[in-house]
């Protein structure tokens, strides 16, 4: 058995967001499922985009306001959000302190099938 954590995985940081794979194709088997951990600096956000898997948000830490196909919705700490497959979504930190959220995927993906919208 592996531990993962946000020491030992591939991750992606952009210009206000840093993303870490903890699960996915590039560390296991996981053809079905990949399992990350975002964290949106103040005023930063998650570019608009879409891909093909199933995602589920689950915020840890932090406000914001999160879109799916073009409807906007505040999040906030416990909240849960269901990403259809192929639907144009994105989230904006709204508030002061770091926004982070768990992020579940199904199938499982690799970072270049993202598509920006």
């Amino acid at each position: 058995m592996k531990v993962y954590n946000k020491e030992n995985v591939s991750h992606f940081k952009g210009e206000n967001i840093e993303s870490f794979l903890l699960i996915s194709k590039l560390n296991s088997n996981a053809d079905n499922l990949t399992v990350a951990i975002s964290e949106v600096e103040p005023k930063g956000y998650q570019y608009v985009h879409l891909h093909e898997s199933e995602q589920v948000c689950y915020i840890l830490e932090g406000t914001g306001v999160m879109s799916v196909d073009g409807e906007d919705s505040v999040v906030k700490p416990g909240d849960c959000v269901f990403v259809p497959s192929n639907a144009k979504h994105g989230i904006k930190n709204s508030g002061v302190k770091i926004l982070k959220y768990l992020s579940v995927m199904s199938p499982s993906y690799e970072i270049d099938e993202f598509q920006e919208s």
